[in-house]
């Protein structure tokens, strides 16, 4: 089903003069690394996330959340100035969190910040989308325990 998603997202695009495919995988991060992105919390930052992207003409493949942190595999036009859109982003996206849950985020932020000042924005040429989609996905899932091996 996941598959389906990809391909019905139109990662292609067509302008007038071009057809383009552009993929990319952003990790925006809460300031100070504070553990307070809850379920609900992740999803509303999703879901407002995909409405930023889809106003610059994007389309948002996948989205998921951490405790401190949130992926967003992305579809891009090829005339979008990615650091003013990670911006725009970031800004909506923090102060709409911060406006819908003060109470709870004023127990772990202050002043009106919500994400980190930076942020990460790499393309996604060097691994396959179902890969990407993949670890997106397993984000918030434990973690694989290492256990200490005593040599003889």
């Amino acid at each position: 089903m996941k598959e389906n998603r990809i391909k019905e997202n139109a990662i292609q695009g067509k302008k007038r003069h071009c057809v383009y495919e552009l993929t990319f995988h952003a990790v925006l991060v809460v300031k100070y690394r504070k553990k307070c992105i809850t379920k609900e919390i992740g999803e509303y930052l999703i879901k407002r996330s995909e409405i930023v992207i889809e106003k610059n003409g994007g389309h948002l493949i996948e989205g998921n959340s951490d405790i401190d942190h949130i992926h967003l595999l992305l579809s891009l036009q090829p005339d979008l100035n990615l650091s003013n859109f990670m911006g725009s982003l970031k800004n909506t996206t923090s102060r709409m969190v911060r406006k819908k849950y003060k109470e709870y985020l004023d127990k772990y932020l202050w002043k009106e910040s919500f994400w980190s000042d930076s942020y990460y924005l790499g393309t996604t040429g060097g691994a396959s989308l179902d890969i990407i989609q993949k670890y997106i996905e397993d984000q918030g899932k434990p973690k694989r325990k290492y256990t200490k091996r005593i040599l003889p």
